[in-house]
């Protein structure tokens, strides 16, 4: 029970990281925030998403929609995660 609220406490701080890096245009270092995140919390949805969003700005949209994948696989009702899929897949059409 410990360990599961220092992983998830551990995982909300470098999600905050990667959130910041992603808003001063840091992309690359919030991707890899986000995935050492996920190290912590494999199962969260949001995570997979905002890493997605990350990856669609380096314009790595094969990888982003395996993230939305994930991220669908385990909230399928995570609009975010929908939508980002869909720009991945623009995206690699062109």
């Amino acid at each position: 029970r410990k360990a599961a609220a220092a992983a998830s406490a551990a995982s909300d701080a470098l999600k905050a990281q990667g959130n910041d890096a992603f808003g001063k245009a840091r992309y690359e270092e919030a991707v890899g925030l986000y995935t050492d995140a996920l190290g912590h919390t494999p199962r969260a949805a949001v995570l997979y998403a905002n890493r997605a969003l990350a990856l669609l700005k380096l314009g790595a949209y094969p990888e982003a929609e395996e993230d939305c994948d994930a991220a669908l696989a385990v909230d399928g009702t995570l609009v975010k995660a929908l939508l980002r899929r869909a720009q991945a897949r623009q995206g690699t059409a062109k």
